[in-house]
């Protein structure tokens, strides 16, 4: 069989880059088939701005990404267009790309390769969102609004300009295609985990140290993930389920209203905050739960949602509860995982309660979701992905 050729490749991110489990497991899946690969993204403290990481050149921009207002989304996405534009174009004289795989969000930081393009570089545009539904939901733009407007002509023409689009879910890629995605430069590549991480089998032989029935959820602490629903669900519980914790992984601009929440309903006993931990770390903590929750609240965006920790928790093996959102039954139905109206915390309690007093139950939607789970998982993702660079 003829060896593939070995591509030069930049990934760029408005982000930090490998902290993104998705970049993170596309970035060593070009390292494996032998591409050497660069990375440009924001800055995080304590790194330097160039290091040199497995084999992957990290350049460092000197920003860092704020979940605050509009005005600070306009300054960053601004200041980093500039940067990455400026150094994309440097390295490329040097480099030489074969490949340029610019990340979303901002959608429009795909002009930055405008120069390397015109020398010959192809353009991979990765869509980790749907940036219109994104902003309507967080700033309560109306589809009609100008801005909603803008953002909708700034996605198409970023489609249009890139030579291949990737979207995380089958929801998003229909959207994508009615705004003029067109279907020979489409790929598919879910967010599901990586494997050699997210292994429920180096974790078999490590057992709980204590009784306490676990609930986890983790990710990025905000609003619309729902993370308030899964404490209200707690009282609910209590009763009947003396020996109940939540854990909650993660950071975000909604943990102190969830810590303050917390105190007020009388349940620090119950729920505990862990913060941000390793990405390593993850499949051990999904490993002590018991059961794992998504409790995404629903919009015109989330409804889109397949989200990376459901398949995460699948991966795992551990039995989900899950709002009930067409981008998660697009891959699950309810043979799979425990389905909840979103934001109803009582519904969310008794799903919880079910699984609780009947371990069948939970071996049995376990299963069923594991083997739906092969039709997608990374080994089978992965070629999808590294199809798209053999133009």
């Amino acid at each position: 069989m003829k060896r593939k050729k070995s591509l030069k490749i930049c990934i760029i991110r408005h982000g930090f880059a490998l902290d993104d489990p998705r970049i993170r497991k596309e970035t060593f899946a070009l390292v494996e088939r032998g591409h050497s690969v660069d990375i440009i993204c924001l800055h995080k403290s304590a790194r330097p701005e160039f290091e040199r990481y497995k084999g992957i050149n990290i350049f460092r921009l000197p920003l860092s990404h704020k979940r605050k207002g509009i005005l600070r989304y306009f300054f960053e996405y601004t200041s980093s267009f500039i940067m990455v534009s400026i150094l994309i174009s440097y390295l490329h004289v040097f480099k030489q790309y074969d490949w340029i795989q610019v990340n979303t969000m901002p959608d429009f930081l795909v002009f930055t390769t405008l120069i390397p393009k015109f020398f010959g570089a192809k353009i991979i545009l990765d869509l980790h969102e749907a940036m219109p539904e994104l902003f309507r939901s967080k700033f309560n733009f109306a589809a009609t609004n100008l801005s909603s407007k803008i953002l909708e002509f700034l996605e198409r023409i970023s489609i249009k300009y890139a030579n291949n689009v990737l979207a995380v879910c089958n929801q998003t890629m229909q959207l994508h295609t009615c705004r003029g995605l067109s279907p020979s430069k489409a790929f598919i590549v879910h967010n599901v985990p990586d494997e050699c991480l997210f292994d429920y089998r180096k974790y078999s032989g490590i057992k709980k140290e204590n009784e306490e029935f676990t609930l986890l959820s983790h990710g990025t602490v905000i609003e619309r993930y729902g993370f308030q629903v899964l404490i209200n669900a707690i009282p609910h519980l209590i009763e009947c389920i003396p020996k109940i914790r939540l854990l909650i992984l993660g950071e975000g601009e909604y943990l102190s209203t969830l810590r303050k929440m917390t105190k007020e309903k009388n349940l620090a006993k119950y729920v505990t905050f862990l913060g941000r931990i390793p990405l390593e770390q993850v499949p051990l903590a999904i490993h002590y739960s018991n059961v794992c929750v998504v409790p995404i609240v629903k919009d015109k965006y989330t409804e889109l949602m397949a989200p990376n920790k459901l398949f995460e928790y699948v991966a795992m093996k551990k039995p989900v509860v899950t709002s009930k959102m067409k981008g998660i039954c697009d891959y699950f139905d309810d043979s799979c995982v425990m389905f909840f109206e979103s934001g109803n915390e009582k519904e969310l309690a008794e799903r919880i309660l079910e699984l609780y007093r009947n371990p069948d139950r939970a071996k049995e939607i376990v299963k069923n979701a594991w083997e739906r789970y092969q039709n997608f998982r990374w080994n089978i993702t992965k070629q999808v992905y590294l199809k798209a660079f053999d133009l």
